[in-house]
């Protein structure tokens, strides 16, 4: 791995990041909930309640 990879990324969100975004093409803001409840899947039950 190249010693300035760190600095490159830092670049990279900074300046082409913002860019993106403004473009619409990079989202800026997401949806409020889980990846779960986007896709609409139940909650599993727990395997330590006497319920699930």
């Amino acid at each position: 791995m190249p010693p300035h990879l760190l600095g490159g990324l830092t670049e990279f969100v900074e300046h082409v990041v913002p860019e993106l975004q403004r473009l619409g093409v990079y989202m800026n803001t997401y949806r409020p909930g889980t990846l779960r409840t986007k896709l609409g899947l139940a909650r599993p039950g727990s395997r330590y309640s006497e319920e699930g």
